[in-house]
């Protein structure tokens, strides 16, 4: 059931972006804002569904957390009798021979690490608030005002304007993150507690693998939506520098030449570092969901299909070496294309056509930035205190060293409590972001800074320049009217 609501959250996704599509056509848009459409017409825009669709399926990842079965009500002796359970199966199926005490090493939640989750959980509603009251306060409604006084987007004020449509990406994506590591969240408890079903002839350690796979399937979705964000990073800011390639243009082609080239060297070039984040980081999460869907069904075939065992087996085996090898030979280069990414974009911040444009760039997209160096780094780190990780070891030596009073000396994790950690901290960096977001960006002025350009600065002077001929032109046919009117007129 679990594994299904992230599917179909992901068909969610999938036909919103479609219908985000299909929602820039001013046809759509007309239809949608006609008649007593006019009233209820954001209801249909993008954002608002989106908005609703997150706060849906937080809703139903928190009364699972809370409700039913409510991981954290469940009592201790319940959760010991089905562990206790658990590791008789594998001792009847030869799959343990550590002792009991051992085996629910790796189930035990800490006090101060129960807790901190717990805050995490409570974050996700407020995330949800806080964006929703970013979106529509500070960025729709004040848009819609704007847009009623265009002579083409007064007839769909709810739409947004290009730049608005990206901005509102880079906006909601906190709460993508946060609805994705509260679904993920409750895969872990679902093991720590002893509450997913664990079939007769599978294992513990299967089970674990198969959880570990529908919570890679999460955190990759957030990631999908994060390079989206990056995407819609580069194409605001890309657009406004490639203004300059039209201020001073005229009807001279072979200056429009050179302005066109211009504008795509700097779309494509000065945002190198960010086009190589997205590009490989879709890729990678393309391909780990792959992997994550693969594993989990062969898990699962391997626990009810007892007379092919051997052979699904061999299958997991290949899987989880080719899953590995492609982590190892890709995990250090995206780390490195994430820094280079996070410079690129500090950099663009900083020229000065942004500033003028944006303000302190830097800070506005600081919440950006923060997340996409959660996602990949924070999870490495914590890998350091990982027992049976490749870089617990290598962490070790130099833990050694620090004084005994020093906390992370005596840190140490199993790989589901690490996971459990990771997901909580995301939660509650998303927290810290979506407030951070409101205080940036709430004295932008939509109009001054472009955010609400309504067409691009060529086609505006393009249909400036057709009306003003225009009018020449009528005039030039008035006079005329006007002359042969006087001229018929004089006495012969």
């Amino acid at each position: 059931m679990r594994f299904d609501a992230s599917i179909g959250f992901l068909v969610f996704l999938v036909i919103l972006a479609l219908y985000r599509l299909l929602l820039m056509s001013n046809k759509v848009q007309l239809f949608l804002h006609r008649g007593h459409r006019s009233k209820i017409a954001w209801l249909f825009q993008w954002y608002t569904l989106y908005i609703i669709g997150v706060i849906s399926y937080m809703v139903f990842s928190l009364h699972e957390l809370l409700k039913d079965p409510g991981y954290d009500n469940i009592e201790k002796d319940v959760i010991e009798d089905k562990l206790r359970e658990w590791f008789k199966q594998d001792m009847d199926n030869n799959y343990t021979s550590t002792s009991f005490s051992n085996f629910k090493k790796s189930f035990k939640v800490s006090d101060w690490l129960r807790y901190t989750n717990l805050v995490s959980q409570a974050t996700g509603i407020p995330v949800c608030i806080i964006a929703s009251y970013h979106i529509a306060k500070l960025l729709v409604i004040p848009g819609k005002r704007l847009a009623l006084e265009h002579e083409d987007y007064q007839n769909y004020p709810w739409k947004p304007p290009p730049r608005l449509n990206w901005l509102l990406l880079v906006v909601s994506m906190p709460t993508m993150f946060s609805v994705m590591s509260m679904r993920a969240t409750c895969r872990l408890w679902a093991v720590f507690t002893g509450t997913v079903d664990l079939p007769a002839k599978y294992s513990t350690g299967g089970l674990k693998d198969v959880e570990f796979a529908s919570e890679a399937l999460d955190l990759e979705l957030a990631a999908l939506f994060q390079f989206s964000t990056v995407y819609a990073f580069a194409r605001i800011c890309g657009s406004m520098l490639t203004e300059a390639a039209f201020f001073h243009q005229d009807g001279d082609p072979e200056t429009k030449v050179r302005s066109h080239e211009y504008s795509r060297t700097i779309r494509f070039a000065a945002f190198l570092c960010v086009w190589s984040f997205v590009v490989v980081g879709a890729v990678r999460c393309l391909l780990n969901v792959a992997f994550a869907e693969v594993e989990q069904t062969i898990a699962m075939n391997n626990a009810t299909n007892p007379e092919r065992v051997d052979r699904l087996l061999l299958w997991q085996q290949v899987i989880q070496t080719l899953y590995q090898n492609f982590q190892d030979s890709i995990s250090l280069l995206f780390s490195a294309l994430t820094v280079l990414c996070v410079l690129n974009m500090f950099f663009i911040c900083r020229m000065a056509m942004i500033k003028k444009k944006l303000g302190n760039a830097n800070l506005k997209f600081t919440g950006t930035r923060l997340l996409i160096l959660a996602l990949e780094i924070q999870g490495k780190l914590i890998n350091c205190f990982t027992v049976d990780s490749s870089l617990y070891t290598t962490a070790q030596k130099f833990k050694d060293e620090l004084p005994d009073w020093f906390p992370l000396k005596r840190w140490a994790f199993f790989k589901m409590q690490a996971h459990l950690f990771n997901l909580s901290l995301l939660n509650i960096e998303c927290l810290i972001v979506v407030v951070l977001n409101v205080q940036t960006w709430r004295t932008l002025d939509l109009e001054k800074s472009g955010i609400m350009r309504f067409k691009k600065d060529w086609e505006q002077r393009e249909h400036n320049r057709k009306t003003f001929a225009e009018e020449g032109n009528s005039r030039i046919r008035l006079l005329a009217t006007l002359q042969e009117s006087d001229d018929d007129s004089e006495p012969k």
